[in-house]
């Protein structure tokens, strides 16, 4: 891997790797039984002005709806809205990223009886031609 390169991840399950005495499960979850899991990753140069790609998945039914938005200011702006493929997967990638730190909220809505989730992530970016 180039040292200029650099990737972002997170996993998100609720309820995951906790026990069971000490999160109740959701209404949606003891209702239907589902659990969502989202995972991601951002794939990015450490230089300005190069792509930044992102890729994931959430468990559930094949093209459920997926957010990847950006904090700008003290709200957050849609950068993506799609829906997962076949294989429970997403991709979206910005051309050119500027140099800047970005924060990240990947969003799965709740969906045919599937319960929603949310993960935050964050990125640093540095100026063009930066190693």
């Amino acid at each position: 891997m180039r040292r200029n390169h650099r990737i972002a991840a997170g996993l998100l399950s609720l309820a995951a790797a906790l026990a069971p005495a000490t999160l109740a499960a959701t209404p949606a979850q003891a209702a239907t039984g589902h659990l969502t899991r989202l995972h991601w990753a951002v794939s990015y140069s450490l230089a300005g002005g190069r792509p930044m790609a992102f890729t994931g998945g959430a468990t559930g039914p094949a093209h459920r709806p997926i957010l990847v938005e950006r904090r700008v200011g003290a709200g957050w702006r849609v950068l993506y809205r799609g829906r997962t493929d076949s294989r429970d997967d997403f991709a979206y990638t910005i051309a050119k990223a500027a140099a800047g730190s970005y924060q990240f909220d990947f969003v799965v809505p709740a969906y045919q009886g599937w319960p929603g989730v949310s993960s935050l992530g964050s990125v640093r970016v540095g100026p063009a031609g930066a190693r």
